[in-house]
């Protein structure tokens, strides 16, 4: 049996994709508090979302308007839409979402939805190009600390954040890191020489990245 353990809790479907080889360990590494919001933004405001948890706090009331939106990953953008909001464009990364604001440059007022713990990528890169935009803390994340008695054949990691709350009170060790994407990557790189990253940012495909780098038969 290959042991694997997820720093997030998967929903049946996605335990489906894994192999009987494997045996699944999963705990939810985060946990998420949102805010109150007031949508009180205007309708030409251009709105940014890098996390489908910003979009679950400012629309957890049914949205006032439909205002057109730039996000990270097709979760986010999928929770947009069921919101009723337009969705532009999505990107795999902040750094990709904050090369196409700065192409687009459309003058438009640029709100970017966050939680404490973001990263800096997209606010640093819009700055020195010059175009403004206002962040606004919508939600929190808090370290789930959990010791594992244990070693594992591999860890899913899902955001930087995930690997700092696992490492808060276990070692990577011998484990293969599997990312959702290259940012994560980079936080576990920190740890472990033994690290890689799906091609898309979706659980699935870290599951399929799992699958593939362990040679898992299905």
């Amino acid at each position: 049996m290959v042991r694997v353990l997820s720093t997030r809790i998967l929903t049946p479907e996605q335990r489906l994709l894994l192999p009987d080889s494997v045996e699944l360990v999963a705990y939810d590494a985060l946990e998420v508090t949102c805010f109150p919001v007031a949508q009180d933004w205007s309708a030409e405001d251009l709105l940014v979302f890098t996390s489908r948890n910003a979009v679950r706090a400012c629309f957890a009331q049914k949205a006032t308007q439909v205002n057109s939106c730039y996000c990270v990953g097709s979760k986010t953008a999928e929770a947009l839409r069921e919101a009723g909001q337009e969705v532009l464009g999505v990107y795999e990364n902040a750094g990709a979402l904050a090369q196409a604001l700065i192409q687009e440059n459309t003058k438009q007022n640029i709100i970017f939805f966050c939680g404490n713990r973001r990263l800096d990528t997209l606010p640093e890169a819009l700055a020195q190009a010059g175009i403004p935009m206002e962040a606004r803390e919508v939600y929190a994340t808090t370290l789930v600390q959990k010791k594992f008695g244990q070693n594992f054949d591999a860890l899913l990691f899902f955001s930087p954040s995930g690997i700092a709350a696992f490492t808060s009170a276990n070692p990577i060790g011998k484990a293969l890191a599997v990312c959702i994407g290259p940012t994560t990557a980079a936080a576990a790189k920190k740890y472990t020489n033994r690290y890689c990253n799906a091609l898309h940012p979706s659980v699935e495909a870290v599951l399929q990245t799992l699958i593939s780098e362990m040679e898992l038969q299905p």
